[in-house]
Order: C-alpha cells, then structure tokens, then sequence
C-alpha cells in the first residue's frame, strides 16, 4: 500500500471489529428468522426465533440474597505509649475496618486479620457491639463503604447455558445463558 495513513486505518477498523465481536451483547441477530433476541426473553422466545441449539447444558445455582452493609474503614493512630497495636502494624496508623449490619459489628479487620475483639482507641471493640462506642471512643471513621453482603437463601435457581454452532446463514457461533428461565448473558463462541 502506498498511503500509510490508510493502512493505519484499516488496522485500526481490524481490531475494533475483532474486538466488538468479542464482547458479550445485549442483543444478537439470528439470520435464519431474521429476527433479534435481547437480554430479558425467555427460553420459548429464544426457541422461536433461533431454533433448536446444538447442546443444553443444565446445572443449578445458590439463590443469593443481597442485604445493605456498612463497612466503617478507621485508620487509627499507633502511638509509643503502647496503648495501640503494634503486633498488627509497625507504621504511623493501624487501619481497622468494622463491618456493621443492623447497627452492630457483625466484623472487625485490623491490618488484613479477621479478629473478634480489639483494645483499639483506649476502649475494646468486639463482634455484635453498637458501632457507635467505635466511634465514640475512635472519632468519625476516614471512610464509610455502603455495599451489599450476598446471603445464600439455601434454594437454587436453575441455569440453562445454550450452545449454537456457526450455521447456514453465516450466523457465527454463540452461547446464551438462562438463569431462573430469563436470559440474561449473549456472548459469542
């Protein structure tokens, strides 16, 4: 090619179709029916416009509940006076995260290790104490992560991973995945 700018260009437009066609979809184009299938359908649907897949593969799922935590990230102040561990941290600050759920310490990590009481902040800090005391006596935490804790329910949701091989239409190869009987990933092979 004489036009180098051209050639970059088309490289370019290469790898950005190699890369898009890589990617999980939110929808996809089955060439026999002519038709879309979109995150959300359910399997009878998919049937209907992409026909039979080639394999099924079943297996089953914990049924994962979310509950709202607090995580209360404190990064306490390590003193010479011996009234803060050094056994955790031998630096300026000891970090210590409470988690906290139904305003009590369902959690405490100091330095990366899980314990069940520390003497932090002249006071003893243990599971199931109010946070408050925690921060009475250590002041306002540096940070206050609100996330979600995922609690298995003890049931199970069935999951239905489809497989369709590159067909005559010039369809190219893809799995959808079902769980609970709702598709919810489109990714190609």
């Amino acid at each position: 090619m004489k036009h180098p700018m051209l050639k970059k260009l088309l490289v370019l437009y290469s790898c950005f179709c190699i890369t898009s066609s890589l990617l999980a979809a939110n929808n996809l184009y089955c060439a026999q029916t002519s038709q879309y299938i979109r995150i959300g359908m359910s399997p009878p649907d998919v049937l209907q416009i992409c026909g039979e897949p080639q394999n099924i593969q079943k297996t089953k799922k914990p049924l994962l509940r979310q509950e709202p935590i607090s995580q209360w990230i404190f990064n306490v102040a390590n003193n010479s006076s011996g009234s803060q561990p050094y056994m955790f941290n031998s630096g300026q600050f000891t970090r210590m995260t409470l988690t906290v759920k139904n305003n009590r310490i369902t959690k405490i990590i100091i330095a990366g290790e899980t314990v069940q009481s520390a003497a932090l902040c002249g006071t003893t800090i243990a599971v199931g104490d109010s946070p408050a005391g925690a921060q009475y006596n250590c002041g306002d935490p540096s940070l206050i992560n609100n996330t979600y804790e995922n609690i298995n329910t003890g049931q199970t949701v069935p999951i239905e991973v489809w497989s369709y091989k590159s067909g005559n239409y010039g369809q190219a190869a893809f799995q959808l995945t079902f769980v609970d009987n709702v598709l919810t990933e489109i990714r190609p092979q």
